[in-house]
């Protein structure tokens, strides 16, 4: 086994990924197959993370045995839902939209990320770093609504990106009308009154 950094080319952009990858013959021929995806590759310090880990299972580093009355227990942190997120966004060709964003990319996806799993206000994007093995440098509440400012900025863009990437079927589409009211002199179904989340009155 050995490991590989794999770029995919995004548009303009080359994504990089590490495996763990093994060589094998068949019928005469040399092939290789994934064993493993390890992750995102966005830095040097990423590289040798993941040489670390691979070295770690091919059992090239010698593990130290340690009295587990003598540590001391941190608290853990989540990444399993990043990874997942992470595969994801990956698998259906939408991860180089969070590299639209630039210095912003790491403080969106934690975003996103974490309206699928802790639905909560913008600001408690920091309580919920503070709990997830997702590094970003700097954050604060200004660089969150800063971040925020980017993403509206760019949402056309976005949007349009996310379609030539999913392709989805848009000879029907469905809208949420909870919280819609509409004026007009026709009569139809839509525009009778129904319940209202925001407590208000229908519009006559």
């Amino acid at each position: 086994m050995r490991l590989r950094i794999n770029g995919v080319k995004r548009g303009k952009t080359v994504l990089r990924y590490a495996q763990i990858i093994q060589d094998y013959y068949e019928d005469g021929k040399k092939k290789t197959k994934i064993v493993k995806h390890l992750g995102r590759v966005r830095s040097d310090e990423d590289v040798e993370r993941y040489r670390k880990l691979f070295a770690l299972e091919n059992g090239k580093v010698h593990i130290e045995k340690a009295d587990l009355r003598t540590l001391d227990i941190m608290p853990p942190k989540e990444y399993g839902m990043i990874y997942a997120a992470e595969i994801l966004c990956r698998d259906l060709g939408i991860d180089h939209v969070f590299d639209m964003l630039g210095e912003y990319s790491r403080i969106i996806f934690l975003s996103a990320v974490s309206r699928l799993v802790y639905p909560s206000s913008d600001i408690a994007l920091l309580r919920i770093s503070e709990k997830t093995e997702y590094p970003v440098e700097n954050m604060t509440k200004d660089s969150i609504y800063s971040a925020l400012d980017k993403l509206i900025s760019m949402k056309d863009e976005i949007e349009v990106s996310i379609v030539r990437a999913l392709k989805p079927d848009m000879r029907r589409v469905y809208y949420d009308l909870t919280s819609t009211y509409f004026e007009g002199k026709e009569r139809n179904d839509l525009v009778l009154f129904g319940y209202s989340r925001d407590k208000k009155e229908g519009k006559k």
